[in-house]
């Protein structure tokens, strides 16, 4: 009779456990928002993205952060993941935003090598949350640094690479905050880019 309550009490606890004890934490999954970018006159008669190229931590889908006061110690959130793998997240985004800005009469993410077109390799060099020690509760940033490789042809030497960077304060709290902040940081590089795009094509007046 004893043994019998004993196995019964404890079948109440784990199913207490199981079912009305601590929270077990959910997964939460972010895409990157849409990529926007002002209207060009077309310069170019092709532009091919090449796939983004990362790293390490990068190269993974968890999202990863750093203290403000331990800048070089990277860290990952358990829970919070992004969607696709930042490399796809980001060469989609790259596609987007230059497709819409107008600066191409074709942009693609092919592997076939046309001739006569300019070439973009990206590299991930930094895309994670800032966390600041400014006495501020949840203060953040999102930093963002994306080395691109510009060439003329398919096989040329780079006719140049550049490392550009961004940093965006999110409007508020939320990881989805933080997620809309890369986004503008994704939007204020590409701007930069095309811009450093255009330069070229007037200095040059040949494949750029």
């Amino acid at each position: 009779m004893f043994k019998s309550l004993s196995v019964l009490c404890l079948l109440g606890l784990l199913t207490a456990c199981g079912l009305g004890g601590a929270n077990v934490p959910q997964s939460h999954f972010y895409r990157l928002p849409s990529i926007t970018l002002p209207a060009q006159p077309q310069q170019f008669s092709h532009l091919v993205i090449r796939p983004v190229q990362a790293n390490g931590l990068y190269h993974e889908r968890t999202m990863l952060y750093a203290e403000q006061s331990q800048p070089l110690q990277l860290q990952r959130y358990h829970y919070h993941l992004w969607a696709e793998k930042p490399a796809e997240l980001i060469g989609k985004a790259l596609y987007q935003g230059l497709h819409s800005s107008g600066l191409a009469a074709e942009i693609s993410r092919e592997l076939l090598q046309p001739e006569q077109a300019v070439y973009i390799d990206t590299r991930i060099e930094q895309f994670e949350r800032l966390i600041l020690d400014d006495g501020m509760a949840d203060g953040v940033k999102v930093q963002v640094a994306l080395q691109f490789t510009v060439r003329g042809t398919a096989h040329s030497d780079a006719d140049w690479v550049k490392t550009y960077t961004a940093e965006v304060s999110p409007s508020g709290q939320r990881m989805h905050d933080s997620v809309e902040a890369f986004g503008r940081a994704l939007q204020q590089i590409m701007q930069q880019l095309v811009a450093d795009l255009l330069v070229k094509k007037q200095a040059t007046n040949v494949a750029f």
